[in-house]
Protein backbone atom coordinates (compact mmCIF):
# COMPACT_ATOMS: atom_id res chain seq x y z
CA UNK A 1 0.00 0.00 0.00
CA UNK A 2 2.79 2.41 0.86
CA UNK A 3 4.63 1.70 -2.40
CA UNK A 4 1.39 2.24 -4.30
CA UNK A 5 0.82 5.55 -2.47
CA UNK A 6 4.31 6.84 -3.26
CA UNK A 7 4.06 5.80 -6.91
CA UNK A 8 0.59 7.28 -7.20
CA UNK A 9 1.80 10.49 -5.58
CA UNK A 10 4.64 10.94 -8.07
CA UNK A 11 2.38 10.14 -11.03
CA UNK A 12 -0.34 12.48 -9.78
CA UNK A 13 2.20 15.25 -9.23
CA UNK A 14 3.67 14.85 -12.70
CA UNK A 15 0.26 14.80 -14.40
CA UNK A 16 -0.86 17.81 -12.37
CA UNK A 17 2.24 19.78 -13.34
CA UNK A 18 1.63 19.08 -17.03
CA UNK A 19 -1.95 20.35 -16.71
CA UNK A 20 -0.74 23.40 -14.77
CA UNK A 21 1.76 24.23 -17.50
CA UNK A 22 -1.10 24.45 -20.02
CA UNK A 23 -3.81 25.90 -17.76
CA UNK A 24 -2.54 28.24 -15.05
CA UNK A 25 -4.34 27.76 -11.72
CA UNK A 26 -6.11 24.54 -12.71
CA UNK A 27 -4.53 22.45 -9.92
CA UNK A 28 -5.95 24.70 -7.20
CA UNK A 29 -9.38 24.61 -8.84
CA UNK A 30 -9.28 20.80 -9.07
CA UNK A 31 -8.16 20.47 -5.44
CA UNK A 32 -10.92 22.80 -4.22
CA UNK A 33 -13.48 20.92 -6.32
CA UNK A 34 -12.28 17.57 -5.02
CA UNK A 35 -12.33 18.70 -1.38
CA UNK A 36 -15.81 20.15 -1.90
CA UNK A 37 -17.18 16.85 -3.26
CA UNK A 38 -15.45 14.77 -0.58
CA UNK A 39 -16.51 17.15 2.20
CA UNK A 40 -20.15 17.33 1.13
CA UNK A 41 -20.33 13.57 0.62
CA UNK A 42 -18.75 12.85 4.01
CA UNK A 43 -21.02 15.38 5.72
CA UNK A 44 -24.16 13.93 4.15
CA UNK A 45 -23.04 10.38 4.94
CA UNK A 46 -22.11 11.19 8.55
CA UNK A 47 -25.46 12.94 9.11
CA UNK A 48 -27.36 9.98 7.69
CA UNK A 49 -28.84 12.02 4.82
CA UNK A 50 -27.34 9.67 2.23
CA UNK A 51 -26.73 5.95 2.44
CA UNK A 52 -25.69 3.16 0.14
CA UNK A 53 -28.72 1.19 -0.98
CA UNK A 54 -29.02 -1.88 -3.16
CA UNK A 55 -31.02 -0.03 -5.82
CA UNK A 56 -28.69 2.99 -5.93
CA UNK A 57 -25.68 0.67 -6.07
CA UNK A 58 -27.20 -1.22 -9.02
CA UNK A 59 -27.81 2.06 -10.87
CA UNK A 60 -24.28 3.20 -9.97
CA UNK A 61 -22.80 0.00 -11.41
CA UNK A 62 -24.75 0.35 -14.66
CA UNK A 63 -23.71 3.98 -15.13
CA UNK A 64 -20.11 3.28 -14.06
CA UNK A 65 -19.74 0.37 -16.48
CA UNK A 66 -21.27 2.52 -19.24
CA UNK A 67 -18.82 5.34 -18.51
CA UNK A 68 -15.93 2.87 -18.36
CA UNK A 69 -16.85 1.46 -21.79
CA UNK A 70 -17.26 4.98 -23.17
CA UNK A 71 -13.77 5.82 -21.86
CA UNK A 72 -12.27 2.71 -23.48
CA UNK A 73 -13.89 3.50 -26.83
CA UNK A 74 -12.69 7.11 -26.55
CA UNK A 75 -9.15 5.93 -25.77
CA UNK A 76 -9.07 3.60 -28.78
CA UNK A 77 -10.47 6.30 -31.08
CA UNK A 78 -7.73 8.69 -29.94
CA UNK A 79 -4.97 6.04 -30.11
CA UNK A 80 -5.81 4.95 -33.63
CA UNK A 81 -6.32 8.44 -35.02
CA UNK A 82 -10.05 8.33 -35.60
CA UNK A 83 -10.35 11.66 -33.77
CA UNK A 84 -7.32 13.72 -34.76
CA UNK A 85 -8.47 17.31 -34.42
CA UNK A 86 -9.29 17.16 -30.71
CA UNK A 87 -6.92 16.23 -27.86
CA UNK A 88 -9.87 15.09 -25.71
CA UNK A 89 -11.39 12.71 -28.23
CA UNK A 90 -15.14 12.33 -27.86
CA UNK A 91 -15.07 14.50 -24.73
CA UNK A 92 -14.11 17.48 -26.87
CA UNK A 93 -16.86 16.97 -29.45
CA UNK A 94 -19.28 19.86 -29.09
CA UNK A 95 -23.03 19.46 -28.77
CA UNK A 96 -24.82 22.81 -29.08
CA UNK A 97 -21.45 24.49 -28.50
CA UNK A 98 -20.73 22.62 -25.25
CA UNK A 99 -18.01 19.92 -25.13
CA UNK A 100 -19.40 16.45 -24.39
CA UNK A 101 -16.91 16.11 -21.50
CA UNK A 102 -18.51 19.13 -19.81
CA UNK A 103 -22.02 17.77 -20.44
CA UNK A 104 -21.00 14.47 -18.81
CA UNK A 105 -19.32 16.26 -15.87
CA UNK A 106 -22.28 16.07 -13.44
CA UNK A 107 -22.61 12.32 -14.06
CA UNK A 108 -18.88 11.79 -13.52
CA UNK A 109 -18.87 13.80 -10.29
CA UNK A 110 -21.95 11.93 -9.04
CA UNK A 111 -20.17 8.64 -9.82
CA UNK A 112 -17.22 9.78 -7.70
CA UNK A 113 -19.46 10.96 -4.87
CA UNK A 114 -21.44 7.71 -4.76
CA UNK A 115 -18.22 5.72 -4.91
CA UNK A 116 -17.18 7.60 -1.76
CA UNK A 117 -20.51 6.67 -0.17
CA UNK A 118 -19.76 3.02 -0.93
CA UNK A 119 -16.26 3.42 0.58
CA UNK A 120 -17.63 5.08 3.73
CA UNK A 121 -20.32 2.40 4.02
CA UNK A 122 -17.70 -0.36 3.74
CA UNK A 123 -15.65 1.25 6.51
CA UNK A 124 -18.72 1.79 8.70
CA UNK A 125 -19.79 -1.84 8.30
CA UNK A 126 -16.24 -2.98 9.06
CA UNK A 127 -16.19 -1.00 12.31
CA UNK A 128 -19.68 -2.22 13.27
CA UNK A 129 -18.66 -5.85 12.66
CA UNK A 130 -15.38 -5.39 14.58
CA UNK A 131 -13.20 -6.12 11.57
CA UNK A 132 -9.50 -6.73 12.26
CA UNK A 133 -7.20 -3.69 12.42
CA UNK A 134 -5.64 -4.69 9.08
CA UNK A 135 -9.00 -3.78 7.51
CA UNK A 136 -8.18 -0.10 8.12
CA UNK A 137 -5.61 -0.24 5.29
CA UNK A 138 -8.25 -1.53 2.91
CA UNK A 139 -10.62 1.29 3.80
CA UNK A 140 -7.92 3.94 3.56
CA UNK A 141 -6.72 2.61 0.21
CA UNK A 142 -10.25 2.47 -1.15
CA UNK A 143 -10.98 6.07 -0.16
CA UNK A 144 -7.64 7.30 -1.50
CA UNK A 145 -8.15 5.58 -4.87
CA UNK A 146 -11.61 7.14 -5.16
CA UNK A 147 -10.35 10.62 -4.21
CA UNK A 148 -7.47 10.39 -6.71
CA UNK A 149 -9.86 9.22 -9.45
CA UNK A 150 -12.25 12.06 -8.60
CA UNK A 151 -9.42 14.62 -8.63
CA UNK A 152 -8.23 13.41 -12.04
CA UNK A 153 -11.76 13.58 -13.45
CA UNK A 154 -12.31 17.10 -12.11
CA UNK A 155 -8.91 18.15 -13.48
CA UNK A 156 -9.84 16.74 -16.91
CA UNK A 157 -13.27 18.38 -16.86
CA UNK A 158 -11.75 21.76 -15.99
CA UNK A 159 -9.19 21.39 -18.78
CA UNK A 160 -11.91 20.52 -21.32
CA UNK A 161 -14.00 23.47 -20.16
CA UNK A 162 -11.02 25.82 -20.53
CA UNK A 163 -10.12 24.54 -23.98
Amino acid sequence: VLLYAVTQGFALGAISMVFESFYNGIILQAIIGTFAVVGVTLGLFASGKIRASKRATKIFMIVFIGYFLYSIVNLFLMMFGAIQNNPWGLDGVEIFGIPLGVILAPVIILLGAYSLVLDFDMIQRGVANKAPAAFAWTGALSVSITVVWLYMQILRILAIARN
